[in-house]
């Protein structure tokens, strides 16, 4: 059985028993994939977040290693071309499209270990959460959407760095999903509740979709949508202005002192937020306490 182990413990014992947790929903018998799923199942919050995380990883070494193998093969079949004058080798550089859906495909335990995150109304999950709304798979997408909505709007700015670059460029293209009525009902509380978190932990990337809802185009057609959009503009333009400002400061303070940006105190670009735990106070005794 795997481990029940805290969040924040990164030990090589628990990525090995969830890299073999792993195999064994994608090998095993019969019995044994069964036997794993409900071993899966069982998982706390912080084993599926370190699964999808080891499972994200290893799809992303798999589309670099496609990229690097590609450019050889068409390096080669070129220059191959180019001796032979058989420049006919070259139409076959376009029959990768097999490998290429291998290279970039969900495992089952990346599906899994999504819907089951999804469940969990935990913010530490937000996250992954967000990466797996690019599964191409109905059911775990609306679940994710679904856990999402619920997680999103309890964002504050401390939790900026939880979204990682990657994940806001997933954010930023849910926004610009085209109206459907198919569809629609379950997409549009999701938006909301991403555009109620854009308030807290956006940045500049986002203001230009915002906008856009905000003034009624794609699903900004919807009441609801626009409203919420037209109420985070001014938020977010705020959010914009706190993170320049910040880093101004840090600039002057290094241009100030002259001394290396790593040594001095740096504000949270990506946040805009300061942990008030790490600020000086001021003491009863007119004393600096830390």
């Amino acid at each position: 059985m795997i481990r029940q182990l805290d969040v924040t413990d990164q030990s090589e014992s628990r990525d090995a028993d969830l890299a073999a947790l792993r195999t064994r929903l994608r090998r095993g018998t019969r019995s044994g994939r069964a036997a794993a799923q409900q071993e899966l199942e069982e998982l706390r919050v912080g084993d599926l977040i370190r699964l999808m995380t080891i499972e994200q990883g290893q799809r992303r070494h798999r589309r670099v290693g496609l990229i690097v193998g590609i450019l050889v093969y068409v390096s080669v079949m070129l220059g191959v071309a180019l001796v032979t004058h058989r420049f006919m080798m070259l139409t076959y550089i376009g029959s990768f499209s097999g490998v290429v859906a291998a290279a970039v495909a969900f495992s089952p335990a990346h599906k899994n270990a999504a819907r089951l995150l999804a469940k969990y109304d935990d913010i530490a999950g937000a996250g992954p959460l967000v990466e797996a709304l690019e599964i191409p798979d109905k059911g775990v997408r609306t679940a994710v959407r679904a856990g999402l909505t619920g997680i999103l709007p309890r964002l504050r700015a401390s939790d900026a760095p939880r979204i990682t670059p990657d994940q806001r460029k997933i954010l930023r293209a849910q926004l610009t999903i085209r109206p459907l009525s198919k569809h629609d009902p379950e997409t549009r509380p999701f938006v909301v509740a991403t555009l109620t978190a854009l308030e807290q932990v956006g940045d500049e990337t986002f203001l230009e979709p915002v906008e856009r809802l905000a003034a009624g185009t794609g699903l900004g057609l919807y009441d609801d949508v626009r409203i919420a959009a037209e109420s985070c503009v001014p938020a977010l333009r705020q959010r914009i202005e706190n993170i320049r400002h910040s880093s101004d400061l840090l600039r002057a303070a290094s241009s100030d002192h002259g001394a290396p940006a790593d040594e001095l105190l740096r504000a949270a670009a990506s946040s805009g937020y300061a942990d008030p735990s790490m600020l000086l106070r001021s003491t009863d005794s007119g004393q600096i306490d830390a």
